[in-house]
């Protein structure tokens, strides 16, 4: 998984613990699960603090996963 696949994840794992209702537990665990992800994503993103052409890709990935806008459509 890349760095904005964990990020991703942790939004996914922070939804699904706002919806666990009556079960503390299964929150608890939710937001565990969010935390390493979110993590993962942030030292994912650190590393990208030299921008480098091989990295356009991973920049774009972010973009995405932000939900920037690409200039011209471009989902690449």
């Amino acid at each position: 998984m890349n760095g904005p696949g964990h990020y991703a994840e942790a939004e996914r794992c922070m939804k699904l613990a706002s919806m666990a209702g009556d079960r503390p537990a299964d929150a608890h665990a939710y937001r565990t699960d969010a935390m390493v992800h979110a993590t993962l994503a942030n030292a994912a993103a650190t590393a990208m603090t030299g921008f480098y052409p091989d990295t356009v890709g991973d920049a774009r990935a972010w973009d995405r996963v932000a939900g920037v806008p690409m200039p011209g459509g471009d989902d690449d």
